[in-house]
């Protein structure tokens, strides 16, 4: 059953434009059968956007200045089963992710016939333009576990916790189409320095962690490059 688990169980790591690194759906995929790998096609094509292309594994490098969670996921590139899948159309209506870096095979020096093992066999260097949106990273679960701690990945829907916060409950929830527009329901932004100092507290008092682009994951990396946001703290001096 282990071996069965470690082969078929795979999840989806979002890298998107903006913020940092998640779970998607804070989900593990069970793709032993046609309808497990089919789900788990269909969840790629809504975090790229749109049609999907895989990109080879070697042209993605995440770029030095992004740290923490965009440094698991350097590492977790350099796993064997990992794949890259990217918008087949986002040079063209994507923004740019400046946190991925896109390398190709340098030619200026190649002379000769040419045969893909010898085209793989050149060198990288790093492109002018990075890659373009929003990118899935599929890989097995198991080597995902091996390299970080999953919880550490995986975003709260903070909306669920409202009541218990002592704040008011949207008019109407946040469903899938929200979350996969907007991250709908797992973002919260405090309306004034009372709700930031009851959002904050609540947090603290869960464990979990607020990244600086209002992302809250269910437990910190433990990484020494890790940085809470501050956010919180300066709407409520402003407040006082």
């Amino acid at each position: 059953m282990a071996s069965l688990l470690s082969k078929n169980s795979k999840v989806i790591l979002t890298l998107p434009t903006t913020g940092s690194p998640f779970l998607w759906r804070n989900k593990i995929f069970n793709t032993k059968d046609k309808a497990g790998k089919t789900e788990l096609s269909e969840n790629i094509r809504k975090v790229v956007r749109g049609d999907v292309q895989q990109a080879d594994l070697s042209s993605l490098r995440i770029h030095p200045m992004f740290d923490n969670r965009w440094r698991i996921v350097d590492a977790l590139l350099r796993c064997e089963d990992a794949e890259v899948f990217v918008n087949e159309e986002g040079t063209y209506k994507c923004s740019p992710n400046m946190a991925c870096l896109r390398l190709e095979r340098d030619m200026s020096s190649f002379t000769g016939p040419i045969s893909m093992e010898r085209f793989m066999s050149l060198p990288l260097k790093v492109c002018k333009a990075p890659f373009f949106g929003d990118i899935a990273v599929v890989i097995p679960y198991k080597a995902f576990k091996g390299i970080a701690d999953p919880e550490s990945l995986k975003l709260v829907r903070v909306e669920d916790h409202y009541e218990d916060m002592g704040l008011p409950k949207p008019e109407e929830p946040s469903d899938d189409s929200d979350y996969e527009r907007c991250l709908g329901g797992y973002i919260y932004e405090p309306y004034d320095g009372e709700d930031s100092k009851k959002f904050k507290t609540y947090v603290k008092s869960k464990g979990w962690f607020i990244d600086s682009f209002g992302q809250v994951f269910k437990k910190p990396t433990g990484r020494g490059d890790e940085k809470e946001s501050t956010d919180y703290d300066s709407d409520k001096d402003d407040e006082e």
